[in-house]
């Protein structure tokens, strides 16, 4: 077993796993600090991960992916971090977090809708953008303020850095023929964003999850784009989200 400790949304988890490319995954965000929880990957969480990645394979692909033990501990390391993070009012948003001007903005969609596309868009039409994480940051509340948190798991493309900024915005993505966007109430947006959050139906991870969700109302703003993947989108966004 391999023993190293982790920074993820400022806490500092010990983790034990069984490979060393676990390890060399998450060196941007070692530390050697006194871990607040620990958490271990042993080879019946990896077989579990293989079982979940078949039904997921079989129903996006049609048919069974066999992934190395060393992708599988990875996704069983998160899993761990993400339902033990919850009790430090952190949680993982499946999102794109834009960085620009010092603050995050939160772009999400259904897969397939267009986010790593829009997320492009931003790198090319907006000055000083970059991409905090691509797929799977954390948002915590951190002294009533919620901030987006870069992690190692940042999607195939393989956009983030290690960085903790305040979240300005989350934007729901949809298909449209026409670039627009509005403001929402926070209800409007609330089922979309429970859906992008990690799901785990043991215990009252669930109940956790929501609570902490609507913990974001009044704390940041909620945005819907329509748009028609026009590269001109991500200037539409990014102006009206920065002046309101």
């Amino acid at each position: 077993m391999i023993d190293f400790k982790i920074s993820l949304a400022g806490l500092c988890i010990g983790v034990r796993a069984n490979y060393a490319s676990t390890e060399e995954f998450c060196k941007d965000y070692k530390v050697d600090e006194d871990p607040v929880f620990a958490v271990e990957v042993t080879l019946q969480d990896i077989e579990n991960e293989r079982q979940i990645s078949y039904v997921q394979s079989e129903r996006e692909k049609g048919k069974r992916i066999e992934y190395p033990n060393e992708y599988l501990e990875r996704l069983a390391l998160y899993r761990k971090i993400v339902v033990k993070i919850i009790d430090y009012d952190a949680f993982l948003f499946h999102s794109s977090i834009i960085a620009v001007d010092g603050l995050a903005y939160a772009f999400s969609a259904k897969s397939g809708t267009g986010k790593t596309t829009h997320t492009r868009f931003y790198l090319e039409k907006i000055e000083g953008a970059h991409v905090l994480n691509g797929d799977k940051p954390l948002l915590r509340i951190i002294d009533d303020k919620v901030y987006a948190c870069g992690t190692p798991w940042q999607g195939k493309e393989n956009f983030g850095t290690n960085e903790i900024l305040p979240l300005k915005a989350i934007c729901l993505l949809q298909r449209g023929s026409e670039n627009e966007i509005e403001e929402i109430k926070f209800s409007q947006g609330f089922n979309d964003i429970v859906q992008q959050a990690y799901h785990n139906a043991e215990g009252d991870f669930l109940a956790k999850s929501i609570q902490l969700i609507l913990r974001l109302q009044n704390k940041i703003k909620v945005y819907r784009l329509k748009c028609n993947l026009d590269p001109n989108s991500a200037i539409i966004s990014y102006n009206f989200i920065r002046d309101n």
